[in-house]
């Protein structure tokens, strides 16, 4: 149990110290950008989840952190929340707030214009990338 905790741990220090966190009150810039907001459980979450759940936690915050840097050097901002309310602005001044379920992963590619994309489910890195290529039509 204790190495359970400290293998989620170790994956998430990556990050947490690489990206801001995103919570219902933090209201991001007008105009033109590209933002994927990644969601997943607390740690709090984390400690009552079951073996599979933690495996595909684990493999989430691996295909994360393996994805960002790519994703930063496309000029996509990379954010990372626990929160259960992720607020989304769109450069017209409209605002929607995402609820997560508890325990839930995932993403929202948002660039303020088109309406945002969630995804709930893991994907691979090659994968988050090829997503952010298609939805911010990157070449």
């Amino acid at each position: 149990m204790f190495i359970k905790h400290i293998i989620i741990f170790l994956l998430f220090i990556p990050i947490i110290y690489c990206q801001s966190i995103v919570d219902s009150n933090q209201s991001f810039q007008k105009g033109f950008f590209r933002e994927i907001i990644f969601w997943g459980p607390s740690p709090a979450e984390s400690d009552s989840m079951n073996d599979d759940d933690n495996e595909a936690y684990s493999d989430y915050y691996y295909y994360v952190s393996k994805s960002s840097r790519i994703l930063k050097e496309l000029g996509i901002e990379v954010k990372d929340t626990t929160s259960f309310q992720i607020k989304i602005n769109y450069d017209n001044d409209k605002t929607e707030i995402y609820k997560r379920k508890p325990g839930s992963i995932g993403y929202i590619l948002n660039d303020g214009k088109q309406k945002p994309e969630i995804i709930r489910y893991v994907m691979t890195d090659s994968d988050i990338i090829s997503k952010a290529k298609e939805f911010f039509q990157i070449k």
